[in-house]
């Protein structure tokens, strides 16, 4: 069995640092890294045997004219807004973009990145999979412009909205309405933006005493059991509203009242988030909440093609704001 290639990742692991910190130091760049961690990466090389990726540490010295686009959900419709304006400034810039899909799934999301690395793109634009695992993307930062999306990434610079705020706002906004048993459906917690919006949820239903923790559920990130958790709180809870963390969860819970025969507002207010064409069409209109798609798409393509002119910027998250679309199902007049 052949032995498996050691990376720089496990060069960090082993000299008990970073690996944006290994890089710099195997790549003997000229920033300064403390004596005593020098040392200790230069013995970790050693000791693993470590032979650098000469492709990868070629990259900056061989331009491909090419950017990687790596997005976590392919069927989410708000995914082909980002995709057609990041090929369209591409274009501008001279620039193909290699586009490819995580699934949420942080393994893939690696393999993703390290085939990315090997086909030498120019440049990153990225939506993590999971925003605790970031340490192959900050070692990939350090060889080429990596800007994050929806999702920050420590080390990079990151465009995101307000997703702890806006949904503080949602949930306040039903709270408003009289509702006080309120569900919530959410997607996995891997994603520092879901956490942040069932926090928001929290603090507005904690602070005016509608905080029940046995009426969150969790799903998938495509929503594949939104429908089963919005029939249990529908009919067995007996909720008055149900919040959504995704379009595709709030789908579920339009389907499972439908099908209940639940009457949306009068007897179960729904919010959902991601403002898709078919909140519009449905009977009644749905509430939800408007991200800057478009915009984080464009400030991130702002920043990677101004690194890219040798115009870095140093690493920090943007963050733009999100919007209420107040329609009928959440009880407001639709008109």
């Amino acid at each position: 069995m052949a032995q498996q290639r050691v990376t720089i990742t496990d060069v960090a692991r082993a000299a008990g640092v970073s690996a944006a910190t290994a890089s710099v130091v195997i790549n003997n760049k000229e920033k300064y890294v403390a004596p005593q961690l020098r040392q200790q990466v230069l013995e970790a090389v050693e000791r693993l045997n470590y032979q650098p990726n000469l492709v990868a540490r070629s990259l900056k010295v061989q331009e491909t004219r090419t950017i990687g686009l790596v997005l976590t959900n392919i069927t989410s419709p708000v995914t082909p807004a980002s995709v057609r304006l990041v090929q369209r400034h591409a274009r501008q810039q001279g620039f193909d973009t290699f586009l490819a899909v995580s699934e949420e799934d942080l393994s893939l999301e690696k393999n993703i990145v390290e085939t990315m690395l090997a086909k030498r793109v120019d440049g990153l634009i990225l939506c993590p999979a999971d925003s605790g695992a970031v340490e192959h993307l900050q070692y990939a930062a350090s060889l080429i412009p990596v800007v994050a999306i929806e999702r920050p990434v420590p080390g990079t610079c990151s465009v995101v909205t307000n997703n702890f705020e806006i949904s503080y706002q949602a949930a306040l906004h039903l709270l408003a309405h009289g509702r006080r048993r309120i569900g919530v459906i959410h997607m996995p917690l891997q994603g520092s933006n879901t956490r942040q919006r069932i926090e928001g949820y929290r603090q507005a239903l904690r602070e005016n005493g509608s905080l029940d923790e046995t009426l969150f559920f969790e799903t998938d990130y495509v929503g594949s059991s939104a429908f089963d958790f919005a029939c249990h709180l529908a009919a067995v809870q007996q909720v008055d509203a149900i919040l959504a963390t995704s379009q595709s969860i709030t789908m579920g819970a339009v389907k499972a009242c439908n099908q209940l025969g639940v009457r949306v507002p009068r007897q179960l207010a729904i919010f959902g988030y991601d403002n898709v064409p078919w909140m519009e069409l449905t009977s009644p209109t749905i509430s939800t909440t408007q991200q800057p798609i478009e915009q984080i798409a464009q400030r991130a393509c702002e920043i990677l093609f101004a690194a890219l002119a040798s115009e870095p910027a140093a690493p920090r998250v943007e963050v733009l704001p999100s919007q209420l679309v107040l329609r009928a199902s959440c009880g407001c007049d639709s008109s």
